[in-house]
């Protein structure tokens, strides 16, 4: 099944695309999007890309097209610019998160996957909310915000759209950790946290029955020693569950860390030297590659990724353009 790897650049206005097969990319037509396209979302039958415009604050929906392409079908504005989006696990309704206007909202999708142009969630929660998504089950919905140290914890009405805080409402990491992004294993009831402003990962155990998390192991992504400036960004689990990787901004590179299949818990691995500020990189649906992003060096980095190690080797790069923000692999629907 073919793969294509979309990036968003907010400082050229569109969206890179890139045919993937065995770690080599073939570069497409780029997409012209006017706004400042930033975080990157796709809907669950993988029929439509949502793109946070940054600099004309909106939601933006494009149709996949067979050959990868994509055509953008309708938009909607916003009062402040969204830093991560996505969508609930049935594909009937987009969540947004603002970082500078601490707030969430829930857009309902219309059958041909464009948001409705008043939400039906407005919340305003607390400066430097930074990631909404639903759990496996879609009943819950965490909020990670940094500068205040917490994660707050929604059950979510999936058949109206709303949001209700959970008891406890809230989850606390560890002071000054900075909670910016976290991935939930797709198995095993673990969700793991990008503590961007200590550079460290935190291992959470999730109750799938409560939507309540709790934090049981914290890690550094930073070799011992290292004393420079640094923060961490994104963070991604392979689909296999085996290795979790995040980004360093400032030591830039990739931190690895393996997966107890019983525990949970994590195993520091291996360091990459990666492009300059990584805000963005993911790893491909088969867990086989991982690219990553230099938003300064205007690079995107290939690696293969080694199952039995979780090794990364550098197989190659392909220029990109200014302020690369996000790096989704998709498969198409067929």
């Amino acid at each position: 099944m073919a793969e294509y790897i979309y990036v968003s650049l907010q400082g050229e206005d569109e969206i890179l695309v890139f045919a993937h097969e065995r770690a080599i990319l073939d570069r497409r037509p780029p997409v012209p999007i006017h706004g400042g396209p930033g975080p990157l979302g796709v809907s669950p039958d993988r029929r439509w890309i949502y793109a946070g415009l940054r600099d004309e604050p909106g939601l933006a929906a494009l149709r996949i097209e067979p050959d990868g392409g994509l055509t953008e079908i309708g938009r909607v504005p916003l009062e402040a610019d969204p830093c991560h989006v996505s969508t609930d696990r049935t594909g009937r309704y987009l969540f947004a998160a603002y970082f500078a206007e601490g707030m969430i909202t829930v857009h309902a999708l219309d059958e041909s996957g464009v948001p409705e142009s008043r939400p039906r969630e407005s919340r305003r929660t607390a400066r430097t909310a930074h990631m909404m998504m639903a759990d496996a089950s879609n009943r819950f919905v965490l909020v990670p915000h940094r500068d205040s140290d917490v994660i707050l914890q929604f059950v979510f009405d999936s058949q109206e759209g709303r949001l209700v805080p959970n008891r406890p409402d809230r989850v606390s990491m560890a002071e000054g950790a900075g909670p910016r992004h976290f991935c939930h294993h797709p198995a095993g009831p673990w969700l793991y946290v990008s503590n961007e402003l200590d550079s460290t990962v935190t291992a959470c155990r999730f109750d799938r029955e409560t939507g309540v998390a709790e934090p049981v192991q914290t890690l550094s992504t930073l070799p011992e020693g290292y004393t420079g400036d640094n923060s961490c960004s994104q963070i991604h689990i392979t689909p296999d569950a085996r290795w979790l990787y995040l980004s360093n901004r400032g030591h830039d590179s990739l931190a690895g860390f393996g997966v107890d299949p019983e525990t949970g818990l994590l195993e520091r691995g291996t360091i990459t030297p990666t492009e300059p500020i990584p805000r963005a990189f993911n790893i491909d649906t088969a867990g086989r590659t991982v690219f990553a992003a230099g938003r300064d060096s205007g690079q995107l980095a290939v690696y293969g990724l080694d199952g039995a190690s979780g090794s990364l080797s550098r197989i190659g790069s392909y220029s990109t353009g200014r302020k690369a923000m996000w790096v989704l692999p998709v498969c198409p629907a067929v």
